[in-house]
């Protein structure tokens, strides 16, 4: 009796935790997103929309990592047709920009990482003053944008496509910098010293466009600031953001203009009045009037402390393509108060250019006024004096720097020895390692540049 009372109780339990399983099953959130069927390499946590991007497995520093991706050919004809035709009828700005009358087209491509593919991934072609010069002097080594939903709307049973949680990416060619360096060692010093940048990792890339897998070189990753970098580094993606792409983005007296503003998002809102804030009260008669009233109204609207951190820096570094130089090459991100957030750092670490702001920053034009209005009051020319000096003393010093560039050129040099004529922005190999002892020179110069100016003030 108690056998069989025992065996009845055990048939319960097990019906029980049967009944429940089932009760607590919940088909999982992606199940809709992909047909496992056609894309049977898809995973949920490579290819699917998960709530963190995986920064540890796409933005390494310790490996360079590598990227295959396979166009068709008819689809990489066009692409070189579509380069070949804004080439031919670009125009120059009186800043020396190139302009093109459209962006590129976009095609779609295969994308393969780690022995997994990526379907169905948009790819088009980067860049105006490189990607121009890509074309005049016929390298392949241009840079990209892939865009990895590009095509969801289209391709039946895949939504939501990741990269292991990154929508967009860019791949840089490292056009004009032979270290291949500045644009993830700028990023991340930058970052160190509390300004917002985007992250950068190394890879290298092979493309078969119908001739068999080619080799294009080591190129730098660049995460896509309107992408995942606003969400992790400010909490949120709500906010306006503006790329400027005209003389707007000086900021110059009369220059306000909406259509050069570049407004990247909530673009149906048509609605510009945060940034006219901004140019209004930096024009207002306020600053030299009343200066109090003029500094709390800035503020406001403006986070100073972060600008003025960037133009410490940039000036350190010597970025001869940033804002007192160009209208371009800078974000500007209202999160409680507009945020500049610069990028695009390979015309860094060269000394002797004429083009670079001096320290004083005597050299910047009226035309520059978030520099020359900003640093007209004494609290503010202090405070970017004092980040001249941390920057210099605590970030960019040689000891460090030299360290750094040895670790980096150990670790790409057997990829960049290995670029080929037709594919490299390098004359030859040589010109890889005279560049990197060049830039560990370049820290040790400003070091002494930029103590020689702070003890100048002080006396």
């Amino acid at each position: 009796m108690k056998v069989n009372t025992l065996k009845y109780l055990s048939v319960l339990i097990i019906t029980a935790i049967l009944f429940g399983s089932c009760k607590r099953y919940v088909e999982p959130e992606w199940a809709d997103d992909v047909d496992l069927s056609l894309y049977p390499q898809w995973t949920y946590e490579t290819h699917g929309k998960i709530p963190t991007p995986n920064y540890a497995e796409v933005f390494e520093h310790t490996k360079v990592l590598r990227f295959d991706i396979v166009i068709d050919s008819s689809l990489w004809n066009t692409m070189q047709k579509n380069l070949s035709d804004l080439a031919t009828s670009a125009i120059t700005d009186n800043y020396g920009n190139v302009v093109f009358s459209e962006s590129p087209i976009t095609i779609p491509c295969s994308f393969y990482y780690n022995g997994r593919q990526w379907y169905n991934v948009g790819i088009k072609l980067k860049g105006t003053n490189s990607l121009y010069d890509s074309y005049r002097y016929g390298i392949n080594k241009t840079s990209f944008k892939l865009d990895f939903e590009e095509y969801e709307d289209i391709i039946p049973g895949l939504k939501n496509q990741r990269f292991y949680g990154f929508r967009q990416l860019n791949l840089y060619n490292n056009a004009n910098d032979k270290s291949m360096m500045r644009e993830k060692v700028i990023s991340d010093l930058y970052r160190s010293f509390g300004i917002n940048t985007p992250k950068a990792s190394f890879c290298e890339v092979y493309v078969n466009y119908g001739k068999g897998s080619k080799y294009f070189g080591i190129y730098t990753l660049i995460e896509d600031i309107d992408d995942t970098m606003l969400d992790m580094q400010f909490g949120n993606s709500n906010g306006n953001l503006y790329e400027p792409t005209g003389l707007a983005g000086t900021f110059a007296e009369n220059t306000f203009n909406t259509g050069e503003l570049g407004k990247a998002n909530n673009i149906m809102e048509n609605n510009f009045s945060d940034i006219e804030t901004l140019y209004n009260i930096l024009h207002s008669t306020d600053r030299m009037s009343d200066t109090t009233t003029w500094k709390k109204s800035i503020e406001s609207i403006f986070n100073v402390n972060l600008f003025l951190k960037s133009l410490a820096a940039n000036t350190v570094v010597e970025n001869r393509d940033s804002y007192g130089n160009n209208f371009k090459n800078y974000y500007l991100y209202n999160y409680y108060g507009f945020v500049w957030i610069p990028f695009d750092f390979n015309k860094t670490l060269i000394s002797g250019k004429k083009s670079a702001l001096s320290l004083s920053m005597n050299n910047v034009s009226v035309y520059w006024p978030l520099i020359n209005n900003l640093l007209s009051i004494k609290e503010y020319k202090n405070t970017y004096h004092n980040y001249l000096d941390d920057f210099s003393s605590a970030i960019y010093t040689p000891e460090s720097m030299a360290l750094l560039y040895t670790k980096y050129k150990e670790l790409l040099q057997e990829h960049i020895y290995a670029e080929q004529t037709g594919f490299t922005w390098l004359s030859n190999s040589q010109e890889f390692d005279l560049e990197v002892e060049k830039i560990k020179l370049h820290s040790q110069y400003r070091q002494g540049v930029v103590q020689a100016y702070i003890n100048s003030i002080i006396k």
